[in-house]
């Protein structure tokens, strides 16, 4: 299992994140985080290309807590999409982000109860500030809790569009986050929209580039790849625990790997059980345990879980991601300086 999905030969993208607070501190530096771009072409020859592999699981919101809290997931502890967060003494499903209430969908829960929770670590943003860094963030997501959690003393500029991007703020780190790519291929995969998606994206950058002041650095990168699902798995309740997780990995808590392998017995050749103590190397954070489980169920073979609490729409998409698939797992990062 270990060196299946830790793909030791090939660099940790955590490991240049960490060093963003040193490169933009050195130089202008605009980073394009395109979600779902995984290993895909871009065909940019004015940019050095390199072959990382994201954090596992390899799923959004698990790079998310990462790239602003600087750690890895076993230390912050946000594993996944769907997590159990304790609320009013009640064990409730979250989707986190936008931090929606999953199941039971009767319960609405107030924001200011939800703060404390979303991001309880100091964010990226907040380290460059205290460098005395100015930042800018561009996002589509401009009002949601996360992002106001994650990007203090940064500003924050809403995006519909890549061209709303223009013209650029002046700040000496720029976060771009685009999901367009993501978006399409969880729906579809590739089809039309998305050759139409990966041209325009090749224009932005381009433009961007030409834009960008000189002196200045561009990285561009993803936070995972996705592979095309053919089989579904509607993930059982074990001993009363309901799973939790996101399309490709799941968590069982208080129960036993034995137990659960019982459970998905005619699943055998679709997923891999084991403990979550054996996914991580040191300490682990007592939240992963508190919010997933104990016992990890990991899709192989181009499989992909439903959940018992699932929205039909959300359990119909093809594309999906979070395993320990290398088109998961591996991505590429362009970079290059703009020389004065």
């Amino acid at each position: 299992m270990r060196s299946s999905f830790r793909y030791e030969e090939i660099p940790k993208l955590m490991d240049l994140i960490r060093d963003i607070p040193e490169i933009a501190k050195e130089h202008p530096t605009v980073l394009f985080l395109i979600d779902g771009f995984g290993t895909r072409e871009l065909g940019l020859r004015s940019l050095k290309r390199h072959l990382y592999r994201t954090v596992f699981p390899s799923s959004t919101p698990t790079f998310q807590y990462s790239f602003h809290s600087l750690k890895d997931p076993h230390q912050h502890g946000y594993l996944e999409w769907y997590a159990r967060v304790e609320v009013y003494g009640e064990e409730l499903i979250m989707e986190i982000p936008p931090w929606h209430v999953a199941y039971p969908e009767s319960v609405e829960v107030d924001e200011k109860i939800l703060k404390r929770r979303v991001f309880p670590f100091k964010p990226l943003s907040q380290m460059l500030y205290e460098m005395g860094l100015k930042a800018c963030y561009y996002t589509p997501y401009p009002d949601s809790i996360f992002t106001r959690m994650t990007c203090k003393h940064a500003e924050i500029v809403g995006i519909k569009q890549l061209s709303e991007v223009f013209p650029l703020r002046e700040a000496d780190f720029s976060l771009i986050y685009w999901d367009g790519v993501d978006r399409i291929l969880h729906k579809s995969f590739d089809n039309d929209a998305m050759t139409v998606e990966r041209a325009m994206i090749k224009v932005f950058v381009k433009h961007l580039w030409k834009k960008m002041p000189e002196g200045s650095e561009l990285i561009i990168l993803s936070d995972h790849g996705l592979i095309k699902t053919t089989h579904k798995i509607k993930l059982p309740e074990v001993d009363g625990c309901v799973p939790v997780g996101g399309s490709r990995v799941a968590f069982y808590k208080d129960t036993t790997v034995d137990t659960v392998s019982k459970a998905l017995k005619p699943q055998d050749k679709y997923v891999e059980i084991c403990a979550l103590s054996e996914l991580f190397e040191g300490r682990i954070s007592r939240r992963c345990y508190r919010m997933y489980g104990n016992v990890v169920v990991i899709a192989d073979n181009n499989a992909r879980f439903v959940y018992p609490f699932e929205r039909q729409k959300s359990a119909e998409l093809i594309g999906a991601h979070g395993g320990i698939s290398r088109e998961e797992m591996l991505v590429h990062v362009w970079c290059g300086k703009k020389r004065k």
